[in-house]
Parts: structure tokens; sequence; C-alpha cells
């Protein structure tokens, strides 16, 4: 499953982050992440109960890493967040199969059922705030707030 930033209209300005990626090749694309992964001893100290991983400005996704190899193990994109502090939409890109397929904020749980009715997956399951695609080497989860509009995209290496 590879996940691309940007528009439909503005692929130049896109980004291609794929589970399974080395921190190395994220980072040649992205930069340095603008908030890094704090250690669980830091996180106690400040905290810090809620954290998933690196912030990185270029494609606003938080990214988990793993392995020996450091490769991308998460991706978290927060649609809602990025939409209330730029006042911008961002649409994601996820290539399922051989298409690739807009997700953005404010996309209500049935409108994302549908852009996933006509594709190949592996298996769909749903709950009252989710859904969960899953395919041969990923979790695609796509939570929705209290109006059941998107608001986070999650991607898990399996």
């Amino acid at each position: 499953m590879i996940l691309v930033k940007g528009s439909l209209r503005q692929l130049r300005n896109s980004y291609i982050v794929q589970i399974g990626m080395r921190r190395s090749q994220v980072e040649h694309m992205l930069g340095k992440a603008i908030v890094p992964e704090l250690q669980h001893e830091e996180m106690e100290r400040k905290g810090v109960t809620d954290a998933c991983g690196e912030l990185y400005q270029g494609a606003f996704a938080w990214i988990t890493y793993g392995g020996e190899t450091e490769q991308v193990v998460k991706i978290e994109f927060t649609l809602c967040d990025f939409q209330r502090k730029f006042g911008a939409q961002l649409t994601v890109l996820l290539q399922i199969g051989n298409v690739l397929v807009p997700f953005r904020a404010g996309l209500t749980k049935k409108d994302v059922e549908q852009l996933l009715r006509n594709h190949p997956i592996h298996r769909l399951q749903h709950g009252t705030d989710w859904i969960e695609m899953v395919s041969s080497n990923a979790v695609c989860s796509f939570y929705f707030d209290k109006r059941k509009e998107l608001c986070t995209i999650e991607i898990t290496s399996r």
C-alpha cells in the first residue's frame, strides 16, 4: 500500500511514503522530523500520554519506525488537525490495487465505504466510528469524529 500526500492536481508537490521504507529514505524525501520520537522515560517525565512516532512537516504525517533497520511500521495522517491548524484540506491518496483513491477530512463514513467498495481488498471491518481495511502487508484504519466525518487515517504493517 503506497501513500501519497498532495492533491490530484498537484502531484509535483507530493510525497510517497511506504510501509517498510528505511528512515534514511524518508528523511531524504521529507527532511528530518520536526517532532522527533520521545523516549519512554522522557515521555513520562514530560507527562506525554499519547505520542505516535515522529511528525514530518512535508507530509504532515506521524511516522513510527521499528526493527534494527528502522523501517516504517506505522504512518498516521491527522487530517482534522491539519485542517484546524492550517485551514486547508490535506488529501491522502491511497493506492488500492492499481488505483489511487483520494481521502480527505470531512468525508463521511458512507463516503469512505463507497470509495472502498469497488477495490480489491483482502478484508474490510466496520465499527461505530472506524473502518479497517486489511491487505496482504498492511492494515489501514479510518477513524471518524462524532459527526461521522473522516478525521484520521492510520496505516500499520502486518
